[in-house]
């Protein structure tokens, strides 16, 4: 499965997703295609900082939840949301 890469406090972050990755996602925010039409559309704030989360720790990026979602804030939630949609169309093979 192709990866994706994003900046995360100016550092290049290279994930590959893996299985436990995807289920990981998928307990905590449903479906993944369903999470896939819900990014393109109608997101939650909390969704995006949660996936956001999970995507980092699979990259060996340890954050603090709530810490996060402030910086996300302060920086601008679009390169954020671009990664999430990256990532789904990628593991859904729907861009």
């Amino acid at each position: 499965m192709t990866g994706i890469s994003f900046l995360h406090r100016g550092r290049k972050v290279r994930l590959a997703p893996d299985m436990r990755l995807l289920l990981e996602i998928e307990s905590e925010l449903g479906p993944l295609p369903a999470l896939n039409r819900a990014f393109a559309q109608d997101w939650r704030l909390a969704d995006l900082v949660s996936l956001v989360h999970m995507l980092l720790e699979s990259a060996g990026i340890d954050e603090d939840y709530l810490a996060l979602g402030d910086e996300m804030l302060e920086s601008g939630l679009g390169r954020y949301l671009d990664a999430a949609r990256e990532f789904l169309g990628v593991v859904t093979g729907r861009p």
